[in-house]
């Protein structure tokens, strides 16, 4: 539970005064123990809060307005959050797992929860307010929330989910989907373009090494010409190395499982977009047919896709270990900056946790973009970028 704790507070920037508990065994040994509302808490809790400065409150029993206090955010929490991802997974035939729902609750609580405008929150300036303008400029094209809401309703009435796939696409969508799976798994079939995106992604990553050595030298140099900036550190190339070395159990470990599951491990959309790609299944194609039927087409669709699923099986190797590349050297440069500016040993180990944890957003985000351009998911500009992608065209002619 500390950890727990230790993460919120990292995530809100301090320590509340107070804190409300209902009357939770991990909190309250005896209640009114020592006279009226003087409890008896557990001591481990009584210390924790003590180190942290913050005052615990408990509800009074069989008092709902204040337990509903506490208990409303596990309400919003699912409706607001669980509920939604699950219903734009499940008509794709895909379950919430612990690794989607922590990929997804941090942009969530950025752009979702914590912009939340009431009684004890004030407005902060995020955007926010220009992004729902524009939604709501898209809505009013479309007719205005009443037409939105009888569209919804129209579609939710519809007797069965075969029956809102065609409302949603009719069988002119769906040959040409199953053309293009065909045609593009065809295309991935050769053997020289496997290699070619193998080869691609690996001297990528070792092309990248030298780079972040080059930089070293530059950051050194302008060290040595008095300069104070941030700058990238000659420790972090060792840093590099051992990241690679460390990534590649992590990466055979989210190869393995993205190849069971014919879908990308870290990332939402590319899950969601992999799940649109496969047309050739029994739902798709025989969504009222008998299940020896569906089986049948669903087992020809994971044959013809292959080739495909062999490329993303190792991009997503790729992507672990050049994660890990960049967590370990972005976690290298952290250290040395606040070294530099004085920080003591113990918050240096503090912020290292942090980083390896996942609980520095920051990090994490650039480690993750470093992974998608890596197996060239997004475009690297620049002649590093040139030289990578230079690599595959060249292997497959």
């Amino acid at each position: 539970m500390s950890d727990a704790y230790e993460r919120f507070f990292d995530a809100i920037g301090g320590v509340p005064q107070t804190i409300l508990y209902d009357n939770m065994k991990t909190v309250l040994i005896g209640r009114d123990a020592y006279g009226p509302g003087l409890h008896r808490l557990h001591a481990g809790f009584r210390e924790f809060a003590k180190h942290h400065g913050f005052q615990p409150r408990l509800c009074a029993p069989y008092r709902a307005q204040a337990k509903g206090k506490v208990e409303r955010f596990n309400r919003y929490l699912k409706e607001s959050f669980v509920w939604p991802l699950e219903s734009r997974l499940k008509p794709l035939g895909l379950s919430l797992d612990v690794d989607t729902a922590n990929a997804q609750v941090g942009i969530w609580l950025r752009d979702v929860a914590n912009i939340r405008i009431h009684g004890e929150t004030i407005p902060r300036d995020t955007g926010t307010s220009r992004r729902a303008q524009t939604v709501q400029d898209y809505v009013t094209d479309f007719g205005g929330d009443q037409s939105i809401r009888d569209m919804a309703k129209a579609y939710m009435a519809l007797p069965s989910q075969s029956a809102r796939n065609k409302f949603s696409y009719g069988a002119w969508d769906k040959l040409k989907g199953v053309w293009f799976e065909i045609w593009i798994n065809g295309l991935l079939s050769s053997p020289a373009t496997q290699m070619a995106n193998i080869f691609g992604n690996a001297a990528f990553q070792l092309i990248q090494i030298p780079e972040r050595f080059g930089a070293g030298l530059i950051g050194l140099a302008r060290q040595a010409m008095g300069s104070k900036a941030d700058r990238v550190y000659m420790g972090e190339t060792m840093a590099d190395l051992i990241g690679m070395v460390q990534g590649i159990g992590d990466g055979w470990r989210l190869a393995g499982k993205a190849w069971r599951t014919e879908a990308p491990v870290r990332d939402l959309a590319g899950k969601v977009e992999a799940a649109q790609r496969r047309m050739i299944t029994g739902a798709n194609l025989a969504p009222d047919g008998p299940e020896f039927l569906q089986r049948g087409i669903d087992y020809m669709g994971a044959f013809i896709r292959l080739p495909g699923r062999g490329l993303m099986t190792m991009d997503e190797f790729f992507k672990a270990v050049a994660y890990r590349r960049e967590l370990n050297s972005q976690a290298l440069r952290t250290a040395m900056n606040m070294k530099r500016n004085g920080s003591t040993r113990d918050q240096i180990a503090e912020a290292m946790d942090d980083i390896f944890a996942g609980r520095n957003a920051e990090v994490t985000e650039v480690a993750e973009r470093a992974a998608q351009y890596s197996t060239f998911t997004n475009p690297v500009e620049g002649l590093t970028g040139q030289m990578g992608a230079a690599v595959p065209i060249s292997i497959s002619g």
